[in-house]
Parts: C-alpha cells; sequence; structure tokens
C-alpha cells in the first residue's frame, strides 16, 4: 500500500507544481482543458469512476 501511496502524493505533487509553472508563464491551458473536462459530462463520468476505483497498477 505504501507504494500507491507515493504515486498518489508524486501525482499531487506534480500537479501543484504544473499550476504553479503555468499562472508564472502567464499560460491558461491546463485551466482551460480542466473547466472543459468538467463540463463534458461523458468525460467526467469517465474520471469519476476511476477515481472511486482507483488505477489497477
Amino acid at each position: 500500500m505504501k507504494h500507491k501511496n507515493f504515486i498518489f502524493s508524486n501525482c499531487v505533487d506534480f500537479i501543484y507544481e504544473y499550476f504553479n509553472f503555468e499562472n508564472k508563464i502567464r499560460n491558461n491551458i491546463l485551466s482551460k482543458t480542466v473547466k472543459y473536462l468538467g463540463k463534458n459530462y461523458t468525460i467526467n463520468k469517465y474520471f469519476t469512476k476511476i477515481a472511486d476505483s482507483g488505477l489497477i497498477i
């Protein structure tokens, strides 16, 4: 279980750093993409299913 927590924490850190980088270069491509994916019912439902069940590695 420890390795899964390590992977999860690294993913969270990556997302945090990416948004920080995006803010520094004043580019909002990722933010627009996240907003689009959040509004898209099919993709949002798919990502919710993955988040609820977890990734099987």
